[in-house]
């Protein structure tokens, strides 16, 4: 079975979300042990727009 995933109707309220809190990023790679001056690759899914 092949599922078809769309999130197109999705797109205009992500858009509209909350930048995150720079805290809680400077945590989270506090955590996975990333050092300050690292190169970051961020990947993600972008809305279709």
């Amino acid at each position: 079975m092949k599922t078809e995933w769309d999130y197109t109707n999705l797109a205009e309220a992500y858009l509209k979300r909350p930048d995150y809190a720079q805290s809680a990023i400077d945590k989270m790679l506090e955590i996975a042990g990333v050092k300050k001056g690292t190169a970051l690759v961020i990947w993600g899914l972008a809305p279709r727009i």
